[in-house]
């Protein structure tokens, strides 16, 4: 059963991947790459963060890289940057209105693609219940393999009911 599974996801993955591509990717976010939108996301998530969580966060990417994207945000002013008032070395980020905005045509295209894939799937309430739950576990795993599971909000299945 989980090797059926771990196929279906594989395929489903890969579609996924493939309709972001053909359909214009991340079009809507301009010239933001992957690694910007994800950082003005998460930022929007959680609020404002500094660089040393940041960091935590995008694991792979080096201090200096994170340092000149976030300079470059900074700069295009999508993300604000304040001085830390614990640590007058450190800085705290934050998304600006105009990062908050270069979101939303992205948000919306998500949101769509979600919307068109829950009507085209006609479930039952209670098949949209199970799989609401095993998405929910799905991103708590995902979260403790990244160890996001104090940083973002938890998911709650009820909200997707």
């Amino acid at each position: 059963m989980a090797d059926k599974l771990g196929k279906m996801i594989d395929q489903l993955w890969f579609r996924v991947q493939l309709f972001i591509e053909t359909s214009g990717g991340r079009q809507g976010a301009g010239e933001l790459s992957e690694r910007d939108f994800i950082l003005l996301d998460y930022l929007d998530r959680k609020g404002e963060a500094g660089f040393s969580e940041l960091s935590d966060f995008f694991k792979k990417v080096s201090p200096s890289t994170m340092s000149g994207t976030l300079k470059k945000l900074n700069q295009k002013k999508l993300v604000a940057r304040r001085e830390d008032p614990r640590d007058l070395r450190a800085n705290i980020f934050s998304l600006t209105p105009k990062g908050r905005q270069s979101l939303e045509p992205v948000r919306q295209s998500q949101a769509e693609l979600s919307q068109i894939i829950a009507d085209s799937l006609q479930l039952t309430p209670e098949e949209s219940n199970l799989v609401a739950e095993a998405v929910v576990r799905a991103n708590k795993t995902f979260d403790k393999w990244m160890g996001l599971s104090d940083l973002l909000e938890p998911d709650k299945p009820d909200e997707h009911t």
